[in-house]
Order: structure tokens, then sequence, then C-alpha cells
């Protein structure tokens, strides 16, 4: 049987976000400038958003009522239906929360916490966390980050909105002397990521005044720019920003001024173009959509027009039904073998072992920085002599 573990919502409010956000301090802490230049700068939404926002609220539903996800399938919540998927992949969020609550004698499970921590940057900066443990007796805090999307690999080491979320508990709470530990904890379950990472109360502070100095310079009053592929991922100025496109143009520029006289590129200058890969295609993509944008709007833009795109036949509303009361429904429905998520939901635990097996990924080239083992590919031929 598990522990009983206490319950709490602190400051419970609606998901917002203050300037110097914990979500976007990867962002400012990288760019300080980044914050004026946002300032103005509308807030953009997607269905991913969206997704995630519901994901959250479920999550949130299930922890404060002490119910499984599967409560909510097919609710109504933020817009949106509860499907199966997203059932299934909150569920795992909750169990992972729950397995580290139940491993200490008396934990304390807050969640949908809203956090000031004003005491490292302006006054009135707070955050959301998901979810946090505390066990007073263990003298650690388990901070819990649900991201729910599928796109992009977040890494709990050196988190620093992980850190935000700590440093706003810890000050609010008056928590320091409490703990000897903080662990951060990313829960990305649709792409099976699992991160933690710990770090000491000594250790949490000399952080903090790298934090007080970066936003320092933010609010000054010519906040330095600082450019770069995790600075600028979810900059909503980088389609307008002068100090990017003037960093990528040196960058390119000085690529090619710099290589040396022979026909053949070395590995290094092939790395060196690689290394701006990531930046450059944000980059472009982010002018391409601004401007589409203008286009649409009905605005010119020198150098390029709208045209039409190629047409597609569809099928008229109604067609459907009307077609299979005619050729019935054998010859107008195709079926297809389940895939690996569903067979999860549907075969027995047995069966789903018996039946399947895990295949090696295909080789990925990534930066040497990132993680994971560099793997060794044998070469196919020997040499010839």
């Amino acid at each position: 049987m598990s522990k009983q573990i206490k319950i709490t919502e602190v400051n419970h409010s609606e998901r917002a976000h203050a300037v110097f956000s914990a979500s976007g301090s990867s962002r400012w802490l990288a760019c300080p400038a980044s914050i004026k230049v946002e300032t103005d700068l509308p807030n953009s939404s997607s269905v991913f958003a969206q997704e995630g926002t519901r994901a959250h609220e479920v999550a949130d539903l299930c922890l404060k009522n002490g119910v499984n996800a599967i409560e909510y399938l097919g609710a109504d919540i933020e817009g949106g239906i509860v499907d199966d998927d997203m059932v299934h992949y909150v569920q795992k969020y909750l169990d992972y929360v729950r397995d580290i609550a139940n491993q200490f004698p008396d934990p304390v499970l807050m969640f949908e916490q809203r956090v000031d921590f004003s005491n490292i940057a302006v006054e009135g900066t707070f955050g959301t966390l998901d979810a946090s443990v505390l066990s007073p007796s263990a003298r650690v805090l388990h901070i819990f980050d649900l991201k729910y999307g599928k796109g992009v690999a977040v890494d709990a080491e050196n988190n620093t909105q992980g850190l935000c979320y700590a440093s706003g508990i810890l000050n609010e709470m008056e928590f320091y002397d409490s703990f000897d530990t903080i662990v951060i904890h990313i829960v990305q379950p649709r792409i099976h990521n699992y991160s933690e990472w710990a770090i000491t109360i000594p250790e949490l502070k000399k952080w903090q005044e790298y934090v007080r100095e970066r936003v320092a310079l933010a609010i000054s009053d010519n906040p330095p720019f600082g450019p770069s592929d995790y600075a600028c991922q979810w900059c909503k100025a980088k389609s307008n920003c002068k100090a990017l496109a003037t960093f990528l143009d040196e960058s390119i520029v000085s690529h090619f001024v710099d290589l040396d006289d022979t026909n053949d590129l070395s590995d290094a200058e092939v790395r060196r173009f690689l290394d701006l890969e990531p930046l450059l295609t944000r980059h472009l993509k982010a002018l391409n959509e601004r401007v589409d944008a203008q286009l649409r709007r009905g605005e010119p833009f020198e150098g390029y027009k709208l045209i039409k795109g190629q047409s597609r036949t569809k099928f008229l509303d109604g067609a459907e039904e009307e077609l299979v009361a005619i050729y019935g429904e054998e010859d107008l429905y195709q079926r297809k073998f389940i895939g690996i998520t569903e067979g999860k939901k549907i075969l027995s635990k047995d069966d789903f072992a018996r039946f399947t097996y895990k295949a090696d990924g295909e080789p990925k080239m990534v930066p040497e920085s990132a993680k994971g083992e560099a793997i060794t590919i044998e070469p196919m031929f020997g040499s010839i002599e």
C-alpha cells in the first residue's frame, strides 16, 4: 500500500507569465536585451500549445482530486477533448510524480503552485510550477516539469526554468534552511524523456547571483544582445533582430574569408558551417513566416509574391455517407494493423512482450556536446592494397 501523501495547493491561479518568466529564462539569461525587444510583441499560440495546456490541466485535476487520467477521457477541457493518447501520457507523468513521493515517509505534494522569485529578478516576478514533492526528513525538494511537446528534448541538467521554480519555492516559503538538495525532473512522456538533476543549496545560491547580474543588465538602458541557437529558439523578435542577423552575417562571411586556398573543405571548415545550421535554419524560417504574413495582409514585399498553390481534388461534404450507401463499406474503407501505442492499450502485457522487440535506432549525427555515447561504425570495406 502506498504511503499517505499530503497534498497541498498553494496560490493556485490560471497559468500566467511574468516578463522575467521562468519558462523564458534560458532566453533572457543568455540575451538580456530580449526582455525589451519582446515587450510589445503579441503572444502567439498554436494547436500544440493548446494541447500542452490541456494536458497540464488534466494532470492538475488528477493530482488535486487524487484520481487517474482515465477519469477525464472524453472530457472537454481547455477547448478540446481529452483523447486516449493524452490519458496515456499524462498518466505516465502522474505515475512518475507519485512514485517519487512514495519514496519518502513524509512527502508533501504541491501542484500548480505559483511561486514568487522576485528575490533574484524584479518585483512581481513569478512562475507556476507543475508539481513539487518536499521531504523534510530527507531534506530534499523535488521539482517536476511536465513537457508535453515532442519536438525538442529538454534536459534537467542546469535547467534554468526548474532553478527559477526552486528559487521561488524556497524564497516564498523560507525553506532554505530546511533542505540540502534540490532535484529537478523533466518529464517528457511522448518521447520517453525522463531526466533528473540534483543541485545543492550553496550551488543554487551561486547561480542566483548570476541571475541577478543578468537581470540588472536586462533592465539597464542598453542591455546586451546574446544571439545563439538556444537563446533565439523561442524569441518572438528573431524575425526582426538586427543583432541576430549581424551575428549570422559576420559568422558566414568570416567562414568564407578564412577558408584555405585548397580545393577541398577540411573537416574543421565543414564543422564551422554545420555549427551555424540550427540557428541559421530557425532564422530563415522566422523570416519566411514574417514575409508570408506581410503578403497575406495585402502588404507588398519587394522580390516576393503570393501565388495559388497546386489544386487538389477533394470529396464533397456528405460524400462519404452517400458513397457508402451505393458501394458498401468493404470497398471504401481501408484497414491497417495497429501501431505500438494502440498495442500497449489492447494487448495483455505477456502478449505485448511476446510479439514485440526493441529495435535499434538509426545512427543520428549530433554535435559532440550533445548527450549520448558515441558509436563506432565499422568500414564497409577494408583498405585496398
